[in-house]
C-alpha cells in the first residue's frame, strides 16, 4: 500500500501524507512544480520518495537531470522489482550500466504519418534558441536544415538498411562547401518537397550560409565521442515503451556536462514528451530536475498544457520562481496552473512572489484613545480591522528547512507541509540502495540535507538521532566554558 494516492507533497504536522491526486480536481494530472534552492530537499524529499513508494507496477516513470546518479543508485533496483529499468549514462557516472539513446531511432518512416514533425520537433529542440532571442534569424536557419538533415539521415539509412546515425547530421552539415554543395544538389533534385525548399537554400554562397552552419556546430558540437558511442548502442531507450508496459527510464548526464549537452537532453526530452500524447496505455510520470539548464524550451511549454489531457503527468524542478521567469517570461504562469511545492525562498524576489502568492488576511487589532470626556477614566479601548500579508516577509525568509508551502489546485491560501527524506521513512528506507555519495553517514542514505533535516519545525514530530546529539554536544561545550 502506497503513502501517498498520487503527487507527493510532504506531510502535514501529525504526519498525515499530502498528495496531489486524482481526488483533488477529477484527475489530478496537472503539472506539479517544486522550487527551492540547492540542499532544500528537493531530490531526496521528493523524488526519491515518490520513486520508492510508488509498488503498483502501474505506472511509468522517467526522470532526466540525475546529474550525479544519485537517484538512479538509490531507487532503480526497487524500480526493477515492479517495471522494467532502461538508463541512458553516456558519461559511465557512478559506473552504472548505459542502454543508450539514439534521439532518432524512434522516429517514423518517411512517408509514414508524423516524420515530418518529428524531424520538426528533433530539429527544433537540438537547436536551442539564444538568450532573449537574440538572432532569431539564424535559429530558425539551422532549425530548418537540421529538418532537412535528419530527414536525409533516416532515408539514407533505410535504403542501406543501417542504424540511423545522429552524427551523421552534424558531419552532413558542416563538410567543407564543395561537398555540401553537391550532396544538396543531390537532394535537391532526389528529395522530396520539404527536404527540397528547406535544402535548396544552402546552394548560395554567402555570409549567412556561413552564419548558419556556425549556428550549426555550436548547437551540435555536444556530439562527443563518448556520446556518440552511447547513441550507437543496440536496444535502446525508447520513450515509447513506457505506454505499452511499467518503465522506469532514468537519464543521467554530468553535472558538470549538463549546460553543454542541454540539446541532447532537449531532444529526449521532446522524444519523451511526444511519445505521451496518446490516448491509451500507461499512464506516465515525467519528472525534470534542474530545468533551468534545459533554456526555454516549446517542448515544456507545450506539455505544461496539455499533457494532463492524456492522463499522463510532469514534475518540473527549478530552485527559483525567477529563474522561470527569465526562461519564459510571458508564459511563466503555465507552471503555477497545478500543484507548487516551495521550499525556503533563496532570494528576496522569491520571497516576495510567495509572499504575495500565500496573500492576504483580515487581523483583528487592539488600539486605544484619549478620553472624550472628563468623566472618563484612562484610555478609551477599541478593537479594529486590519488587512495583514498571511505570511510576513521576514518569516518567509525564515523558513525552516525540511519546511515548505503547497497550493493545490483552487487553493485559497498554502498549506504547511514538512518534507521528510526518504531516510526517515521505516518504509522507504528499506526499499532504497545505499546512497554513494553518503557512505559513512549511518544511515542508507542522506540526501540533500542529510539525517539532520528530520523533525525539523515541530516539537511533535521529535529530532533525529543527529540533530540530539548535536544539541548535547552544544550543550556540553556551553557548560565547560562558564565553568572555565
Amino acid at each position: 500500500m502506497t503513502i501517498w494516492k498520487g503527487t507527493p507533497l510532504g506531510f502535514t504536522q501529525d504526519d498525515s501524507p499530502i498528495d496531489y491526486h486524482a481526488g483533488d480536481d477529477g484527475h489530478g494530472n496537472a503539472p506539479c512544480l517544486v522550487q527551492g534552492p540547492p540542499g532544500s530537499m528537493k531530490s531526496m524529499g521528493l523524488i526519491a520518495t515518490q520513486l520508492l513508494d510508488d509498488d503498483s507496477g502501474k505506472r511509468s516513470y522517467v526522470v532526466f537531470g540525475d546529474g550525479k546518479g544519485e537517484l538512479t543508485k538509490i531507487t532503480s533496483k526497487f524500480r526493477s522489482t515492479v517495471s522494467e529499468v532502461k538508463i541512458a549514462n553516456y558519461g559511465n557516472v557512478l559506473n552504472i550500466p548505459s542502454h543508450g539513446y539514439n534521439p532518432i531511432n524512434s522516429l517514423p518512416e518517411p512517408g509514414e504519418p508524423g516524420f515530418g514533425d518529428e524531424c520538426q520537433a528533433r530539429a527544433i529542440a537540438m537547436i536551442p534558441p539564444e538568450p532573449n532571442g537574440r538572432n532569431k534569424h539564424f535559429t530558425e536557419g539551422a532549425r530548418s536544415a537540421g529538418y532537412f538533415a535528419i530527414s536525409r539521415e533516416c532515408r539514407r539509412a533505410r535504403k542501406k538498411n543501417r542504424p540511423r546515425d545522429i552524427s551523421n547530421v552534424r558531419e552532413f552539415m558542416l563538410q567543407e562547401p564543395d561537398k555540401l554543395r553537391a550532396a544538396i544538389e543531390e537532394l535537391v533534385q532526389t528529395g522530396d518537397y520539404d527536404d527540397r525548399t528547406r535544402a535548396a537554400k544552402f546552394l548560395d554562397k554567402n555570409t549567412e550560409i556561413q552564419n548558419l552552419k556556425s549556428t550549426i556546430e555550436v548547437a551540435t558540437s555536444c556530439w562527443t565521442p563518448e556520446l556518440r558511442a552511447d547513441m550507437a548502442r543496440p536496444g535502446g531507450i525508447d520513450f515509447r515503451d513506457g505506454k505499452k508496459r511499467a518503465m522506469s527510464i532514468y537519464f543521467i548526464t554530468p553535472t558538470v556536462e549538463m549546460k553543454a549537452k542541454s540539446p541532447y537532453v532537449r531532444m529526449a526530452l521532446s522524444d519523451c514528451l511526444r511519445a505521451l500524447y496518446t490516448y491509451d496505455g500507461l499512464p506516465t510520470t515525467v519528472i525534470i530536475e534542474e530545468a533551468f539548464v534545459l533554456g526555454y524550451h516549446e517542448e515544456i511549454e507545450q506539455a505544461l498544457s496539455i499533457l494532463r489531457g492524456y492522463g499522463s503527468r510532469l514534475t518540473i524542478v527549478f530552485q527559483s520562481y525567477q529563474q522561470i521567469k527569465k526562461l519564459y517570461p510571458d508564459t511563466h504562469g503555465l507552471f503555477t496552473s497545478g500543484a507548487v511545492l516551495s521550499f525556503r525562498p533563496g532570494s528576496l524576489e522569491d520571497a516576495k512572489w510567495l509572499v504575495e502568492r500565500a496573500g492576504k488576511t483580515i487581523v483583528p487589532v487592539l488600539s486605544a484613545a484619549d478620553p472624550s470626556s472628563p468623566g472618563e477614566v484612562g484610555v478609551r479601548p477599541s478593537w479594529q480591522q486590519q488587512v495583514r500579508d498571511r505570511i510576513p516577509l521576514d518569516k518567509m525568509m525564515g523558513m525552516p528547512k525540511g519546511r515548505a508551502l503547497v497550493w493545490k489546485p483552487g487553493d485559497e491560501k498554502p498549506r504547511v507541509a514538512w518534507v521528510k527524506g526518504y531516510f526517515d521513512i521505516p518504509k522507504l528506507n528499506k526499499r532504497a540502495s545505499p546512497n554513494p555519495y553518503y557512505r559513512n553517514s549511518g544511515h542508507t542514505g542522506a540526501g540533500e540535507t542529510g539525517a539532520a533535516a528530520s523533525g525539523v519545525g515541530s516539537s511533535s514530530r521529535g529530532k533525529s538521532t543527529s540533530t540530539f546529539a548535536l544539541a548535547i554536544a552544544g550543550a556540553i561545550i556551553g557548560l565547560l566554558l562558564l565553568l572555565h
